[in-house]
């Protein structure tokens, strides 16, 4: 990875990096036929650990609504946290879902389909929404506004832009009447004071 952030996944020749790794260039194209590989590997690992730091946050976080948009916090504090390392496993992720290769790609997708399909038992969402369908919109969300961020140059914050277009899905694009944008106030400040309520308990 170090390779890859000082001169680029495109300049970095596996010569390069069997040098770095100290082993014998037949051995490394063995384990990793192409740079490719190798990316994919990262982007394995990274992909383990953010399955890994949902199953603890999302326990303590109450709706579901709630839990989604601790989902897209997460995403955006890790690629927020190590830019260059985060850029390196986007690329990853979109070579592979380009090529069909998604398995990373739904294992998140996998748990907000669950949560959507909690919301509709526990009628938070409503009834004939397609569980699939709304997952595959949301993960356009993480997709579209992290190739945005990256492309402006990480100027504005990546967890903002998950939020704002996520509460787009949530509430529509419909005109709201005064009544209802003031219960969709107090919906939302209740669940934000539940959710509070939760993390301080634990």
């Amino acid at each position: 990875m170090e390779l890859f952030k000082e001169h680029g996944f495109d300049h970095t020749t596996m010569e390069q990096i069997a040098e770095k790794a100290d082993v014998a260039k037949g051995t490394l194209f063995n384990h990793y036929p192409n740079k490719s590989t190798i990316l994919s590997y990262f982007g394995e690992q990274r992909a383990s650990v953010i399955h890994g730091a949902l199953s603890g946050r999302l326990g303590d976080v109450r709706g579901v609504r709630q839990k989604i948009i601790a989902i897209f916090e997460l995403l955006a504090e890790m690629n927020e946290k190590d830019i260059s390392h985060g850029m390196l496993v986007k690329l990853e992720l979109l070579q592979r879902y380009a090529s069909g290769g998604r398995e990373n790609f739904s294992q998140i997708r996998s748990v907000v389909i669950s949560l959507i399909e909690q919301g509709i038992r526990e009628e938070e969402f409503r009834s004939g929404l397609e569980p699939g369908e709304a997952a595959s919109l949301m993960m356009a969300i993480y997709l579209n506004a992290t190739i945005d961020w990256v492309r402006e140059g990480f100027q504005k914050s990546l967890r903002e832009a998950y939020l704002q277009q996520l509460d787009i899905v949530f509430h529509g694009m419909n005109k709201q009447s005064a009544s209802e944008r003031s219960k969709r106030a107090v919906t939302d400040t209740v669940e934000n004071r539940t959710a509070n309520t939760g993390e301080a308990e634990n």
